[in-house]
């Protein structure tokens, strides 16, 4: 119970820095990163097992906290990649890139390992659990996540900014 309680808090935590961060809510960036994390959590289901301190599942043993884990921390990379480019104005789309991998990265494996390390999955795959192999599955996702969230916020821009021009 304790858990449920901490990975709520830290999800509201996380979930509100990226609002700060951002000054807006990019809707776009946590549907992204939850429609990634919904595929990934369901098609590679057999790739680990999940805690039962996880619960509640969404899907056999794929936890609600994991997919929204994806979501939230998918917006807080790319909220950050934002504010450092716009910050340092980058004008080169492969520095941008690179700072959604790169964040995504340095946000997810230190998550990846912790959560591992206290038990609250396992890999069924031996390869899975080595620090290379995640460090490059995560700078693969980081790419995936980073098109995926900035497509779903740039729709969503852009409904918005035609909703006002009919006003």
């Amino acid at each position: 119970m304790l858990t449920r309680f901490l990975f709520a808090f830290i999800a509201l935590t996380l979930a509100s820095s990226t609002r700060f961060i951002a000054r807006k809510w990019n809707i776009g960036y946590f549907v992204g990163g939850l429609v990634y994390g919904i595929y990934n959590e369901i098609c590679f289901e057999f790739c680990w097992t999940y805690s039962d301190q996880l619960k509640p599942m969404v899907w056999r043993d794929v936890p609600l906290v994991v997919v929204l884990g994806w979501s939230i921390y998918t917006a807080l990379a790319l909220s950050i990649s934002d504010l450092l480019v716009k910050k340092f104005e980058i004008k080169s789309l492969w520095i941008r890139k690179s700072f959604d991998v790169l964040l995504f990265v340095a946000i997810g494996s230190p998550i990846e390992v912790l959560m591992s390390f206290l038990g609250f999955w396992h890999y069924n795959m031996l390869i899975q659990g080595m620090m290379w192999m995640q460090i490059f599955g995560y700078c693969f996702v980081g790419v995936l996540v980073s098109c995926a969230g900035r497509s779903f916020q740039a729709l969503l821009d852009r409904r918005v900014a035609g909703s006002h021009e009919k006003i």
